[in-house]
């Protein structure tokens, strides 16, 4: 076996073209190898960091094509007060939006939620209050801010 590898150790020697090419191909492989478990294992193995993970579902409806969307805000009012299969129900919408920084306007991601989002979710502000129905019944407006825009 040893000379077999000093066998293959001077073939590499004698060609480094060759040489070159196979360690920059085995490279590439190994780490788009781990670029892409890393990815998978962020994104479908490991559990989701909120309590009873494995409770929580996305509801969607599927348009003429088949294809999921998001609930129209009357479809999701008639699922949440007909609800017998949820605790509770829970939307939300994802943006981007610019908000005025110390220095200069800043572009963070946004979500408009339900008044239950965060009870869907099970979690608990470690300062302040969360959203209630009746804030937003009231037609108020409001914010809940993580940690890292209110720093």
């Amino acid at each position: 076996m040893i000379a077999d590898l000093k066998d293959a150790l001077r073939t590499l020697w004698k060609s480094p073209a060759f040489t070159l090419i196979a360690i920059a191909t085995l490279a590439l492989g190994i780490g788009s190898s781990t670029a892409i478990f890393s990815v998978l294992d962020a994104v479908l193995l490991r559990p989701l960091p909120y309590p009873n993970q494995d409770r929580l579902v996305e509801v969607s409806e599927l348009n003429e094509a088949g294809r999921g969307m998001a609930f129209t805000e009357p479809n999701f009012n008639d699922l949440a007060t007909r609800n017998r299969s949820f605790e509770a129900v829970a939307t939300y919408t994802r943006s981007s939006e610019a908000v005025a920084g110390a220095t200069e306007p800043v572009r963070i991601d946004t979500a408009g939620v339900s008044a239950d989002f965060f009870r869907v979710l099970g979690v608990r502000p470690p300062l302040g209050r969360l959203i209630s129905p009746v804030t937003l019944r009231e037609g108020n407006r409001v914010a809940v801010v993580c940690h890292g825009c209110w720093k």
